[in-house]
């Protein structure tokens, strides 16, 4: 048992901190975009990934280029259509951590502006959701909201703080519970476990406190995994994270 658990150490000492520094994490990057369709050099469009983009120097309508505007948010970047552009691919190009990221789908380039298609789907409620929820800029944890102009008609902000705001922060602060605090801190008391075996010297003392607090460590961890994973089904069930979402911060 203590050749074991002298094994874990040391694998938990040199790999940590490679997880840490991102070297050992490998996750798909996406992008996304709405409206799927536009006019060129009218049409406004807002992209968005599961991975920072902010760092991107320009973006590729097909092969047309065109500079991002400043955003508060690092996964989202607004742009406008370029002259010349012809239907594509959307690339972003030189995002800080992950070079150049293409689009799944194509960007389809129109001539007619009632012709665009601002979603991609066919249900005006959905449609809303997808909206409100590409435009939503974050402060830490809080999502930004009850500002800019007041609507005239309903006398509400125009991004008034709805439950989609609400779902969205539930989900930003899970993520950040879970792979910000807690699994750092069963890094750490899988470490002082260890040290604790090999520092026992044979004292049964030591040997039972370090078998009882990685006992607990492990259920406790286990805990907070099936919290994160409710939490991350619910929202996903009724829409309101993608489940290329389950890790953002």
């Amino acid at each position: 048992m203590k050749k074991l658990f002298i094994t874990i150490f040391t694998a938990v000492l040199f790999l940590s901190p490679l997880t840490f520094c991102g070297a050992v994490v490998n996750s798909d990057v996406a992008i996304y975009f709405t409206p799927t369709s536009g006019v060129a050099g009218e049409t406004a469009v807002t992209i968005s990934s599961n991975s920072d983009i902010s760092g991107a120097t320009s973006v590729l309508f097909n092969e047309t280029s065109v500079s991002p505007k400043t955003n508060d948010s690092k996964y989202y970047i607004d742009v406008t259509v370029p002259d010349g552009a012809t239907t594509g691919k959307i690339t972003v190009m030189g995002t800080t951590n992950n070079g150049n990221i293409v689009s799944a789908s194509d960007f389809t380039v129109t001539s007619d502006a009632d012709a665009i298609d601002t979603t991609g789907a066919t249900d005006d409620t959905d449609d809303e959701d997808n909206e409100e929820s590409s435009t939503i800029t974050w402060s830490g944890l809080i999502p930004k909201c009850n500002t800019g102009d007041i609507d005239e008609d309903t006398g509400d902000y125009e991004n008034s703080c709805g439950l989609n705001y609400l779902m969205q922060m539930v989900n930003k602060i899970i993520n950040y519970v879970l792979i910000i605090l807690a699994t750092p801190l069963f890094v750490l008391i899988i470490v002082y476990v260890g040290f604790l075996f090999l520092t026992s010297g044979g004292d049964s003392g030591k040997v039972t406190k370090a078998k009882t607090i990685i006992k607990n460590a492990i259920i406790g961890y286990i805990i907070a995994l099936a919290a994160w994973l409710i939490v991350k089904t619910i929202l996903t069930t009724v829409g309101y994270v993608d489940v290329s979402e389950w890790f953002n911060i």
